[in-house]
């Protein structure tokens, strides 16, 4: 994902060393294609449980 400019990754030293991850502004524009696929997959379920 990082290679792709989705997100920031930021290694902090110190004792135990950490990793930060953060979404970038580019990711953002990835919002209305999760949502098409969540409302997809809510429709899905329900069409295969029947409910």
């Amino acid at each position: 994902m990082e290679a792709n400019q989705l997100i920031t990754r930021t290694v902090i030293n110190g004792f135990p060393v950490r990793t930060k991850y953060k979404s970038t502004a580019y990711s953002e524009t990835l919002k209305s294609v999760i949502a098409e696929l969540h409302d997809w997959g809510v429709n899905h379920r329900k069409k295969i449980l029947g409910k």
